[in-house]
């Protein structure tokens, strides 16, 4: 007999329950780190070479990948629906509730991060696209609008092969629309389940259901497992869509307009987040993309297995946070700066 009156056959049990519940996240993870490496490998841009797609057909993976996370939205839907509120009602109608509040919360701070005070239609040297004033330092196609916004603030720091550099990575956003419903669907499917995982776990913690605490730690292993599985999936495809419109806008304007430009965004950006206005004082970076791309080397399976297990990680743990209901905690949509930088001058030297 151990403490916490269990026994040493029930604690094997207990373990042996933790790790068939730990095992398909860890398959999802290594599938995923596999079909990502493939891809950086295959540099872009040449039909996306995923590690599934050296056994199944390509258009039967497309067409899996779009119906996977559509069909298990509309299963999750249907089934809280019309089962889960006759025989779960508080799990079934507090997972629907939870679900339009994060889904609420994750449209209005994508609206709020996109905020303009004005837009102003320009047509120049071919570029048409909206300027955003006094929004955010960055760039983004439009879905629904279908057009290309790019901030004032962008603006002041760009050069002119720099701003067409960023105007077509959103037009690569535009040309692969199959990327972003694929990214969209699974960012829904994320947020769906989150929303069941977040319910279950507060009912549990606050006893509304009964539950031994075995039980409840296994539940809790079990919701951010499967939430790690998610993210990781959905982390591997929004950056896939990153790379491919980087690749397009390489195809354009060249490789280092693009990497001027991605360095500028990413460090006045994170400047502006501090509190430092860099791009009002004439600040301007003096960038020379031979020296920096000199050192690079190629990125090693197990770095990316490293960096998708801490990033899935910390978005699934969300399930365990109580500020997630305001967070609505998303996984990564874009990729590290330096795999961003890799790929490009990569496929720049071998197109």
């Amino acid at each position: 007999m151990l403490g916490l009156g269990v026994t040493s056959m029930e604690l094997i049990n207990w373990i042996t329950a933790t790790s068939l519940c730990i095992l398909p996240f860890l398959v999802v993870l290594i599938v995923a780190s596999i079909s990502y490496h493939e891809y950086i490998k295959s540099l872009g841009g040449r039909g996306i070479r995923l590690f599934a797609s050296y056994f199944v057909p390509k258009r039967v993976l497309l067409f899996a990948l779009y119906g996977v996370p559509i069909s298990v939205t509309v299963l999750i839907v249907v089934g809280v629906v019309f089962f889960g509120l006759s025989s779960l009602p508080l799990i079934s109608s507090s997972m629907l509730i939870l679900f339009y509040i994060l889904g609420w919360v994750y449209i209005m701070r994508a609206k709020w991060e996109t905020y303009c005070s004005a837009e102003e239609p320009v047509s120049t040297g071919g570029l048409d696209f909206v300027v955003c004033r006094d929004g955010p330092v960055n760039a983004w196609y439009d879905y629904w609008k279908k057009k290309i916004y790019i901030s004032d603030k962008l603006l002041k720091i760009l050069s002119d092969e720099g701003l067409k550099a960023i105007y077509y990575h959103e037009e690569g956003h535009k040309k692969h629309r199959y990327l972003a419903r694929l990214s969209l669907s699974i960012t829904w499917t994320w947020l769906i389940f989150f929303s069941l995982a977040f319910t279950i776990f507060l009912i549990t913690t606050f006893k509304i259901v009964n539950a031994t605490l075995w039980d409840y730690l296994l539940l809790l292993v079990l919701l951010v497992s499967m939430a790690a599985s998610l993210s990781a999936i959905s982390i591997v495809w929004n950056w896939i869509n990153e790379h491919e419109s980087d690749v397009y806008s390489v195809r354009k304007v060249g490789a280092k307009p693009l990497i001027t430009a991605l360095i500028k965004l990413y460090v006045y950006g994170w400047l502006e987040k501090h509190g430092i206005y860099a791009y009002n004082a004439g600040v301007s970076l003096d960038l020379d993309v031979e020296a920096i791309t000199r050192g690079l080397h190629k990125i090693e399976f197990t770095q990316i297995l490293a960096l998708l297990l801490k990033r899935s990680l910390h978005s699934a743990l969300g399930v365990v946070r109580p500020t997630s209901i305001y967070e609505a905690p998303m996984p990564d949509t874009h990729p590290p700066l330096g795999y961003r930088i890799m790929v490009i001058w990569r496929f720049r030297v071998n197109d």
